[in-house]
């Protein structure tokens, strides 16, 4: 408001805001021979109409100041701030969105560290001249379409000062200050990439400022990312340019894996393609320590434990059908290995952990699993069973993906039983529907994939055992081969912002060989019988990698597919131990622990089987 001297001073807090052609926020006329303006913005002013300014002041024979502090905003759809006076500044601690015009002797613009504005296609000092001082950001256009800010005036950009610009890859072309005076420039050129997508290759040029007075170097640079390195070039006194390369296999210091290379190597041959897919240009700002994490989202992270879970879980299975357990007399040297015939019914659980040291994923399962089955005597020594199981698993990744999978298992098992001596056959598979999330977040992209998959596997088993017994004591070296086939349906993605993946059919074999020793005793009171036990031993697997192949759904024709290895430990250490007990009626209780430790993974499985023997 006007003071005794006839100068005017406006304190701004709140929000203000106008919609309607011409409706100002905040209009100011000092008409008086000697009236200064002041204008503090402390708050919001904001205007949406034609021809609307957010503040404009005029003195005809006085001074124009206006200031904006931190965390305040001054915006309009058209101009920002429009003042005039025999001498005018400005000073940004906030933000300005929009057209700004000063007019007067020695007029300024102070863009203060931390400050932006976000410039529209003017930033004005009329015919008598100005500097703008940029210790913040400028963005030409504030982001999103390209756009030309011309600076009638000069410009000076110091040490903390940043020139924000937006790129197209596609049309070759960025955000440009044109300085129609001098530029002398320190500080920053941040580049953020736009739109993408050339078939020119991976390198390309945009000029970012020119002046028509010439350009100073100060000490200018421009900040790379781990997918995409700039150069500052200097074609004449009046330009500069930023030359900019993009390699989506990442620089030295991301530290990628193999499998983590081969994306980057899909979404090269993508750009390259004249392909773009959404997330590209948030993965481009990305530093060296957060590349390597954004690329692992961009994979179909649970496959490895699709392959290790459906092992791990037919072992477990194949297990079950080993056992009918019979009490046999004191004086029975075989007691310990004879099986008779029972219904069985158990239920238990499994936790399979991979620490991700090979293939940079981490994984954790955990399942609950329920199963039944029954054994019959066919002729002397022969035995017969079957089974049947359930099993919902959920597992979750480092990388931020999960799958939730209910499986159900089927096996048969012949048995020979003679003296000391078990021999068994088997046969058991598996088919289960898994439902798949993965989330993507990096930068300022979120997006999340979706997907249901099928996967089926059959087994084939062979176990030899040999008893040797000691009164209440004995001693069973134990061997057993096997042959495992592993089918994963191919499947499809849906998911927003280009992460979709289509993911190919998979099939792979397996075999293995598990020695393993068991040692246990045996007490016996009234007509129960306890026998505890505890086993040991490895597993040998002929192969430890697996092959994954997938597209991004909205890749151009003609990109070929990428290919990601998971490994199972081809070594295990196997360890277990459990207690059976035999109760009067023929009923027993087992309560059994199983582990297997390798390089990478851990199993733990466990449970309880309660067995009637008739």
């Amino acid at each position: 408001m006007p003071g005794a001297d006839g100068n005017i001073t406006i304190s701004s807090s709140n929000a203000i805001r106008t919609h309607g052609t011409g409706a100002d926020g905040i209009r100011v006329n000092a008409l008086g021979a000697s009236g200064n303006v002041s204008i503090g913005v402390t708050g919001t002013v904001v205007t949406s109409g034609a021809d609307a300014t957010a503040i404009r002041a005029n003195a005809a024979a006085g001074s124009v100041a206006v200031s904006i502090a931190g965390g305040a905003t001054v915006a309009s759809v058209q101009t920002a701030i429009d003042v005039s006076g025999t001498t005018a500044t400005i000073r940004n601690g906030g933000s300005i969105d929009g057209n700004i015009s000063v007019n007067g002797h020695g007029a300024t613009i102070a863009n203060l560290n931390n400050a932006v504005i976000r410039s529209g296609s003017d930033i004005s000092f009329g015919t008598s001249g100005g500097t703008l001082t940029n210790a913040g950001t400028i963005a030409p256009g504030g982001g999103g379409a390209l756009r030309t800010t011309t600076l009638t005036g000069n410009f000076v950009q110091t040490s903390t000062g940043t020139l924000s610009v937006d790129t197209s890859w596609k049309a070759g072309a960025s955000d440009r200050l044109a300085v129609t005076g001098t530029a002398a420039v320190a500080g920053t050129i941040l580049v953020k990439p736009g739109e993408l997508g050339s078939q020119q290759g991976l390198s390309r040029s945009f000029t970012v400022l020119t002046a028509a007075g010439g350009i100073v170097d100060n000490g200018i640079s421009v900040a790379n990312t781990a997918a995409a390195t700039y150069a500052l070039a200097k074609p004449d006194a009046n330009t500069n340019n930023v030359n900019a390369a993009v390699d989506f296999l990442g620089d030295a210091a991301a530290g990628l894996n193999a499998n983590q290379l081969a994306l980057g190597a899909a979404l090269n041959q993508v750009f390259t393609s004249g392909g773009s897919l959404g997330f590209m240009p948030a993965l481009l700002t990305l530093s060296s320590g957060q590349y390597a994490r954004a690329i692992q989202q961009l994979s179909p992270t649970t496959e490895s434990a699709t392959f290790s879970g459906a092992i791990q879980t037919g072992n477990t299975f194949a297990n079950h059908l080993l056992s009918c357990r019979e009490a046999g007399e004191s004086g029975d040297a075989n007691r310990f290995i004879r099986e008779g015939q029972c219904v069985w019914a158990r239920i238990g659980g499994r936790r399979l952990e991979n620490n991700g040291s090979r293939d940079g994923l981490g994984i954790g399962e955990t399942s609950g699993f329920l199963s039944a089955g029954a054994q019959l005597k066919v002729h002397g020594n022969w035995r017969i069973g079957a089974g049947i199981g359930f099993e919902q698993a959920e597992l979750s990744t480092k990388s931020d993906s999960s799958t939730q999978t209910e499986r159900i298992h089927l096996g048969g098992v012949l048995k020979y039983n003679p003296g000391a001596w078990m021999f068994a056959a088997s046969v058991n598979g598996g088919f289960a529907r898994h439902g798949n999330v993965r989330h993507v977040t990096f930068a300022d992209f979120g997006s999340t994939a979706r997907s249901e998959s099928e996967s089926s596997f059959i087994a084939g088993r062979f176990t030899a055992a040999y008893l040797i017994s000691r009164g209440m004591w004995y001693l069973k070296p134990q061997v057993e081969f096997a042959a495992t086939n592993l089918v994963r349906d191919g499947y499809s993605e849906s998911g927003d912002g280009g992460i979709a993946l289509q993911v190919a059919k998979s099939d792979s074999s397996v075999l293995s060989a598990t020695p393993t020793f068991e040692v246990g005793a045996e007490h016996q009171f009234g007509g129960a019988v306890d026998r505890g036990f505890v086993r040991g031993g490895a597993t040998f697997r002929d192969t430890e990698v697996f092959v994954t192949t997938a597209s991004f759904v909205g890749a151009p024709a003609g990109v070929a597919p990428f290919a990601l290895t998971s490994r199972l430990d081809r070594i295990t250490g196997d360890f277990g131990g459990g207690i059976d007990a035999t109760i009067p009626g023929r009923t027993s209780l087992r309560v059994q622990y199983d582990g297997q430790v390798g390089q990478t993974t851990t199993h733990h499985s466990g449970g309880a089987k309660l067995s009637v023997q008739f």
